[in-house]
């Protein structure tokens, strides 16, 4: 939980420096509505392998 409140902290701050902030705080906005796995950092080649797949599925269907 606490690295989605790093990104909304991020985002947020992002908003007043950025031009395009707006756009990239609504991309992130709807990243994280999707619910994306959170990557546990243990050394895991599949597990790693699975999670960043899910990434790249979110990141296609944003598009």
């Amino acid at each position: 939980m606490a690295g989605r409140n790093d990104a909304a902290l991020a985002a947020a701050q992002a908003v007043g420096q950025h031009p395009n902030a707006n756009a990239e705080a609504r991309m992130l906005e709807t990243f994280m509505k999707k619910n994306p796995p959170t990557f546990k950092g243990h050394y895991d080649p599949d597990g790693a392998q699975t999670w960043l797949k899910e990434i790249e599925r979110i990141f296609r269907v944003m598009l």
